[in-house]
C-alpha cells in the first residue's frame, strides 16, 4: 500500500456532530464524530486479520482500527494514537493457545500497539526510530517486524523488540512465516527485488529474486511462498526459499498483497488459487500440472467480478477471500467447488469517490394525505419544507440526506460520465454544481407528480382514495447546461445571493448567471487558480 494513498477520508467523510457545542473554556470541544459514508468507515485498509470465529480486524491510517465479529457491523477502537497503522497480528506469547491472546500492530515510526485480543485497551511501545515498520509476522514464539532501511525488529511478547544486523540496506516492505521442517521459515522482502530468509527471526540470508523491482508484501503457499511487487511483479519460491521463478500475472500495475487459498476439498492438496491484489487489479493465480493459469476477477464478463479498485490487502478467513482497499472498501470473495469461479460481494453498496462540496437546501412541498373519518374519506393537505444537504464529487457524484446519517445517489446527467463536480451552491430557482472542464450542472425546484392509491375498508363498503401529491426535484435531478461562455477550464468554486450566480476555477476564469442556466464570462483582473467563491451581504 502507497504511502501517499492514505488521506482518503478526509475528503471522503460526510459526518453527523452529535456531541455539546463547543466548550467556552479555552475553546476545547467534545465533539463525537462518526462515519455516514463510506460505511462502515472510509479509511483504507492497510492490513486484515481474524481471530477465527471471533472476531476479524482492520487497520489504517491516523491510528484507526476497527473490529467485527460479523463483517457487517464494525466499532472503532481507540488506539491512543494518530500514527499509521500498517501492519495486525494475533500472537499467543504464552504458547498456551488455543485462541492467540495479543492483538500486535506495527505502523509509523516505530510504532507498536499491544494491545488485548477484543482490542479494547492497547498498550503503546515506541521502537524510537523513525523507520515505520511496513509489516508484521508472528510464528509460534516470535514476531517479526520489518520497515524502512532494512529495519527487523523481533519480540517475543511485543513489548520488548531487538533490532536484528543484516548485511543489506534495502527498506523492506513485506514479510511472512511459514511452519514447516525444523520449525519454520520467516522471509522477508522490500525494495530492490530484496529477499531474505530467517530461521528464527534473527540471523538473516539473501536470497536471489531474480529482479530489480520492489516486492510489496510475501505470503506463504501451501509449497513456498508468493512475492509481489510493482510493474505487476509476482514470484513463486520453495519451502527453503532459495529458489524463485516470476510468473506472468498479465498485467503491470503495482501489486500490494497477496494470500492463498485453502480448500479441504481439494485433491492430493490443501492448496487452491492465490490471490493478488493492487492498484486496480484482483486476479486468481492456480497452479496446474506446472502450469500457473492467471483469472482477472475484474472482467466485467463474470458473473459476479470484483470492481476495479485499489486494493491493499487479502485474508483468508477458511471459507472466503477478505480483500481489503481504498476508502474502506471490503469485498468478499468465495466459490462453493474448486471448479467454480470466485464471486465477489462488497459488503456494503457506499459510493466512495472523492466529495469535494457539500451545500444545505430547501424543497417546499406540500403533502397531502387520505383518512377514514366517519364513514367517509377525508382529504388534508400540509405544506412544508424537507431540509436537507447535497454532496457533489468525483464521477459525477451528488449524494443526498435530510439526516447526514444516510445519503442517496441523486440522478446526474449521462453526458457527464467522468467528470468532477467541485464545487456547488444553491440559488436563484435552484442549485448549481460545476467541476471539470467547464462543466455546469443544474437542479431546479420542480415538481413531480406522484399518484398512490389508499383503500379502506367502512363495514362491508370498500373505499377507494386517490392522493397526488407533487414532489420537489430540487437536488435530487440534475440536468446538463451549456457552458454558453466557451470556457473549458476548470471550475472549482460557485457561490450565489438572492439573485446572481458566480463560478471561478483555472486560469482566474470568473462567470455569471442570473439563474443557472445562462452563463456569461467577466473580465478577471488575474490568471492565477480560483479555488472558491463566497457571497455575503455587500458582494
Amino acid at each position: 500500500m502507497p504511502r501517499t494513498a492514505a488521506p482518503l477520508p478526509l475528503r471522503l467523510l460526510l459526518a453527523l456532530f452529535l456531541a455539546a457545542p463547543c466548550a467556552r473554556a479555552g475553546l476545547e470541544t467534545n465533539l463525537v464524530w462518526r462515519w455516514s459514508n463510506p460505511s462502515p468507515f472510509g479509511m483504507p485498509i492497510a492490513a486484515l486479520t481474524e481471530v477465527p470465529g471471533e472476531r476479524f480486524v482492520a487497520v489504517g491510517d491516523f491510528g484507526q482500527l476497527f473490529t467485527s465479529t460479523d463483517l457487517s457491523a464494525w466499532t472503532r477502537a481507540d488506539t491512543g494514537t494518530r500514527r499509521w497503522l500498517r501492519a495486525v497480528r494475533y500472537f499467543d506469547p504464552d504458547g498456551n493457545g488455543p485462541e492467540p491472546r495479543r492483538l500486535i500492530v506495527t505502523g509509523e515510526a516505530g510504532t507498536v500497539l499491544v494491545g488485548d485480543a477484543d482490542a479494547s485497551t492497547f498498550q503503546f511501545v515506541d521502537l524510537g526510530t523513525p523507520d515505520w515498520l511496513e509489516d508484521l509476522a508472528a510464528s509460534t514464539d516470535r514476531l517479526v517486524a520489518v520497515g524502512d532501511r532494512a529495519a527487523i525488529h523481533t519480540s517475543s511478547d511485543g513489548v520488548a523488540w531487538t533490532r536484528s544486523t543484516v548485511d543489506f540496506a534495502d527498506w523492506l516492505r513485506g514479510v511472512c512465516w511459514r511452519p514447516g521442517g525444523g520449525g519454520g521459515l520467516f522471509v522477508a522482502v522490500g525494495e530492490n527485488g530484496r529477499i531474505a530468509s530467517s530461521p528464527d527471526g534473527l540471523t538473516w540470508s539473501r536470497r536471489p529474486s531474480g529482479v530489480a523491482t520492489a516486492l510489496n508484501r510475501v505470503s506463504p503457499l501451501a509449497n513456498g511462498f508468493l512475492a509481489v511487487g510493482d510493474q505487476g511483479i509476482a514470484l513463486l519460491g520453495d519451502a527453503t526459499a532459495t529458489q524463485w521463478r516470476r510468473v506472468n500475472t498479465g498485467t503491470t500495475a503495482d501489486l500490494f498483497a497477496a494470500a492463498q487459498e485453502i480448500r479441504a476439498d481439494l485433491p492430493g492438496s490443501p492448496s487452491g488459487a492465490s490471490l493478488v491484489a493492487g492498484d486496480g487489479q484482483l486476479r486468481s493465480l492456480l497452479s496446474v500440472l506446472g502450469q500457473v493459469l492467471v483469472t482477472d476477477e475484474t472482467q466485467a464478463q463474470r458473473p459476479a467480478p470484483a470492481p476495479r479498485a485499489p486494493y491493499y490487502a487479502t485474508h483468508w478467513t477458511g471459507t472466503e477471500y477478505l480483500v481489503g482497499g481504498a476508502a474502506g472498501l471490503m469485498l468478499e470473495g468465495f466459490r462453493p467447488s474448486i471448479t467454480s469461479a470466485f464471486n465477489w460481494y462488497p459488503l456494503d453498496g457506499s459510493p466512495r469517490r472523492f466529495l469535494f462540496d457539500i451545500l444545505p437546501l430547501e424543497a417546499a412541498s406540500t403533502n397531502v394525505t387520505a383518512t377514514l373519518v366517519d364513514g367517509a374519506v377525508a382529504y388534508q393537505a400540509r405544506p412544508g419544507t424537507n431540509r436537507f444537504h447535497a454532496a457533489v464529487g468525483d464521477g459525477p457524484l451528488v449524494l443526498t440526506s435530510d439526516s447526514g446519517v444516510d445519503w442517496d445517489l441523486a440522478l446526474v446527467p449521462l453526458t457527464h460520465g467522468g467528470r468532477v463536480y467541485l464545487g456547488a451552491a444553491g440559488g436563484p430557482g435552484g442549485a448549481v454544481a460545476v467541476g471539470s472542464s467547464g462543466t455546469i450542472a443544474f437542479s431546479p425546484v420542480a415538481f413531480e407528480t406522484v399518484i398512490a392509491t389508499n383503500r379502506f375498508t367502512n363495514g362491508a363498503t370498500l373505499l377507494t382514495a386517490t392522493v397526488t401529491n407533487h414532489v420537489n426535484t430540487l437536488g435530487i435531478a440534475w440536468y446538463a447546461v451549456t457552458n454558453t461562455t466557451g470556457t473549458t477550464a476548470d471550475l472549482r468554486g460557485v457561490a450565489a445571493n438572492g439573485s446572481t450566480y458566480v463560478a471561478c476555477g483555472a486560469d482566474g476564469t470568473l462567470i455569471t448567471s442570473p439563474d443557472g442556466t445562462t452563463w456569461t464570462a467577466v473580465d478577471s483582473p488575474t490568471s492565477a487558480l480560483l479555488n472558491g467563491v463566497a457571497a455575503h451581504p455587500g458582494g
